[in-house]
């Protein structure tokens, strides 16, 4: 039986999630509310997805934690921000200023839907680098988990850059089959606008000064990006974080056959019980 529709959204195959739109007609973001089960907790989520490849990978465990934390009782929303996956936008829509705004856009909706008063966002990647941005300027989110968030622009570009030459020898096509590979700019099969990498190459730790939530949960599950100084820094902020390590180097190395993506349990399980124990 197929996915059956409501007033405002469409009601999944899971029985408490919902997909919808956030926003104007002009700049609609997908998402989808994973409603609590049981007895619901005074703490949502927001999950916000990594970027390009990153996204691809682990879109389906974006969607187990979102039903983990949904069935213990938080309120989660997972979506796509602007230019991304089923939303509204494209390339040229790409930069960290305007995802900021769309993850303030996703903690209203959640908040609006759900009822909840502590707002909790949970980010990997550059989507860890934009919940915490996103967190600092709102200062009203009380917990947040930082999964590998990107803390150094230029070793994340490189780190890209490396993947994208591996990805390309490879592959079943040539870099000259691409009439516009000389006037375009590609990271693992994702054009990237000039003013993005600007962005990207621009990110550093000392961006972060106010304290992005009074919680927090870092993540680190690959070395050679370690998020010490993450830490370090938010501990400067007074944040009361933890750090915690769970060393699964290809983690996020390119794969072309997403069936070999693994779902890394271990790590979506310290999550979940992180947030149980965020209350206040």
């Amino acid at each position: 039986m197929g996915p059956k529709l409501v007033s405002d959204g469409i009601r999944s195959a899971q029985r408490n999630a919902e997909a919808f739109f956030i926003g104007s007609d002009a700049e609609q973001l997908f998402a989808c509310y994973h409603q609590p089960l049981g007895t619901p907790r005074d703490l949502g989520f927001v999950l916000c997805p990594p970027h390009g490849q990153e996204a691809m990978q682990f879109h389906r465990s974006l969607r187990v934690l979102a039903t983990l934390l949904s069935e213990q009782g938080h309120p989660t929303l997972r979506f796509d921000f602007r230019g991304c996956g089923d939303s509204a936008g494209d390339h040229d829509d790409w930069s960290l200023e305007n995802w900021t705004t769309d993850v303030g856009l996703a903690l209203d909706s959640l908040k609006e839907r759900s009822g909840v008063s502590s707002l909790g966002l949970v980010g990997l990647r550059l989507g860890g680098h934009v919940a915490l941005k996103a967190a600092a300027l709102r200062g009203d989110v009380h917990a947040l988990v930082a999964w590998d968030a990107v803390v150094d622009g230029h070793a994340y570009i490189d780190d890209a850059l490396a993947q994208h030459e591996n990805m390309l020898a490879r592959a079943h096509v040539r870099p000259d089959m691409d009439p516009e590979r000389r006037t375009r700019k590609e990271l693992l099969g994702y054009a990237m606008p000039g003013s993005l990498l600007g962005d990207l190459g621009g990110i550093q730790m000392s961006d972060l000064q106010v304290a992005p939530a009074r919680h927090a949960l870092v993540v680190e599950s690959f070395p050679e990006f370690p998020q010490d100084e993450l830490v370090q820094r938010m501990q400067e902020l007074g944040v009361n974080v933890i750090h915690e390590r769970h060393a699964n180097p290809q983690l996020w190395t390119w794969a072309e056959d997403f069936a070999r993506v693994h779902i890394p349990r271990k790590i979506l399980d310290a999550i979940r019980g992180w947030a149980l124990r965020q209350q206040q």
